[in-house]
């Protein structure tokens, strides 16, 4: 598994790793996609995140790892293809890739 890397848990939702040693002490129950729980509709527990201050957090608030996080496990980007690429360039794929 690479690192930075997107999970979810049934029981925690969503979540950001950035490394295999902060991923190991969180424990089991953690997958690469909420389709590999019982019943994939079911809500995976994003409703108990934190929500931020100001509520909704822009793009432009994530690290580059997590960018690339997204586009490598939300849109299957290669690695590869993210190399080089500038934060504003990750940011501007990611909305391209929302829009397909």
């Amino acid at each position: 598994m690479q690192f930075p890397t997107y999970m979810y848990h049934k029981e925690h939702g969503a979540k950001i790793f950035e490394s295999e040693d902060e991923f190991e002490q969180a424990g089991k129950g953690w997958v690469d996609t909420p389709a590999k729980f019982e019943d994939p509709e079911e809500d995976f527990g994003t409703a108990d995140l934190e929500e931020p201050e100001d509520k909704y957090l822009s793009l432009e608030d994530l690290k580059v790892s997590e960018l690339k996080a997204m586009l490598i496990e939300d849109f299957e980007v290669s690695e590869s293809d993210l190399k080089g690429l500038k934060k504003s360039e990750l940011v501007d794929l990611v909305f391209k890739k929302k829009e397909e």
